[in-house]
């Protein structure tokens, strides 16, 4: 099940819709989109809720759970359904959200949130400064290098990051697994805002902060959570909604395609084992 109701960008909604047709095995699953959690159908029927991209915050208070937490949960422990979260979907997870980026002044603009708290532990995002321009521009589109743990995909890959989380120390939590990590990022410092003021905790090495991760909750229910978009690839940068919803010139855009499509093999490969992981039978 494939949430794009509010909250979800239409763009990342299409990318994981085609990379699950692409990947997913069609004689044993099918693919449905949702605009409403709790509007599933039979729950039994659902081998795992998709969650994409977008705004956290309107998908979180939209999308039915914000005054239905328990319920969510307990939908998801009662019949084992797997959940998969990118980005805004990973967000929606986490337990305590710090939310926020270093400043030039070595400072968060952030604030702490439970939002679902699927994921007990402690996500922080964005990673990188939102843009000053009011919509999104080529700079919010930050191409990372992770690093994954699944075997037989030992080199880098290229990542989409658009002002998506990472997950902290999150190797040292109960029944979760790092699946990949994020390469070349700067030290981060780690605080809260109380009364409008920041302060500073503890820095934050690139060592600690984990890309995507896999989470089994006591109930044997599994997260995939991730904090960029490998199901963005480059025939989804070629595409037209991508150009002109960056507002980009088409030597820019293409650019942008000679250094995704590098990678497009390896991303699917890492999409498939991420899948598999949570559940769902690929070709």
């Amino acid at each position: 099940m494939l949430y794009s109701g509010p909250g979800a960008n239409p763009f990342c909604v299409q990318a994981l819709e085609n990379q699950l047709k692409d990947i997913s095995d069609d004689r044993v699953h099918s693919i449905s989109q949702c605009t409403n959690l709790f509007s599933l159908g039979n729950p039994r029927e659902v081998k795992a809720i998709v969650i994409p991209g977008g705004q956290a915050f309107e998908l979180y208070a939209k999308s039915g759970v914000l005054e239905r937490e328990g319920e969510f949960k307990s939908l998801l422990d009662q019949h084992k359904i797997s959940y998969y979260g990118a980005c805004a979907g990973a967000i929606l997870a986490s337990f305590a959200l710090h939310c926020g980026v270093p400043s030039s002044d070595n400072g968060f603009l952030n604030y702490d949130s439970p939002f679902l708290g699927l994921f007990p532990g402690k996500t922080i995002g964005p990673l990188f400064q939102k843009s000053p321009e009011k919509e999104m521009s080529l700079s919010d589109f930050n191409r990372l290098k992770i690093k994954s743990s699944h075997k037989g995909l030992d080199q880098s890959i290229v990542s989409a990051h658009i002002l998506g989380p990472a997950f902290v120390n999150a190797a040292s939590l109960l029944r979760t697994e790092v699946l990949s990590t994020y390469e070349e990022l700067p030290v981060f410092t780690l605080g809260s805002i109380v009364n409008k003021v920041y302060t500073a905790s503890k820095p934050i090495r690139p060592s600690e902060l984990a890309e995507s991760i896999y989470h089994k909750r006591p109930s044997g229910a599994s997260l995939l959570l991730t904090g960029s978009h490998p199901e963005i690839d480059s025939s989804m940068v070629r595409s037209e909604d991508f150009r002109q919803g960056l507002n980009i010139t088409r030597a820019q855009q293409q650019e942008v395609v000679a250094e995704m499509e590098v990678d497009d093999v390896s991303r699917k490969v890492l999409l498939k084992k991420n899948f598999e992981k949570i559940g769902i039978q690929c070709k």
